[in-house]
């Protein structure tokens, strides 16, 4: 069905316009799946595709837009689809809770830390004062 679309278009174009392009022929079957009425077809593939206005556009542009299926609108407006998603997040974070900090470690510990950095220094600091003989 494709195939059959696209070498149909192939032919309309070169009969409007004195030529068909592959690039072009798939360009149009865009414009039309993308289009929501003929009029803005039309529009589009004079503005797009420098289609000179004629009866013969007009009627290539309303047989493809009734061959090719079209984006369909739809009935939730994106501005509804945006508050339902901030409404979601919004319940989300509601959910979480803080976390307790675990119990911190005595002061102690760190001195004790001092100490042995301490000792490990004194004992290298002994080995380099050996005397050569």
């Amino acid at each position: 069905m494709a195939g059959d679309l696209k070498s149909w278009v192939d032919n309309g174009l070169h009969s409007l316009i004195g030529m068909s392009d592959n690039i072009l022929s798939e360009f149009c079957i865009n414009l039309a799946h993308k289009s929501d009425t003929v009029e803005k077809l039309v529009h589009d593939l004079q503005k797009s595709a420098d289609i000179p206005p004629s009866e013969k556009l007009h009627n290539f542009a309303g047989e493809l837009f009734n061959r090719v299926p079209h984006k369909k609108k739809s009935t939730v407006n994106s501005k509804e689809i945006m508050i339902k998603e901030a409404h979601a997040r919004e319940l989300k974070n509601k959910s979480y809770k803080f976390i307790q900090e675990p119990p911190r470690e005595p002061e102690n510990r760190k001195s004790k830390r001092r100490k042995v950095d301490k000792k490990e220094k004194s004992t290298d600091c002994d080995s380099a004062l050996i005397p050569l003989l």
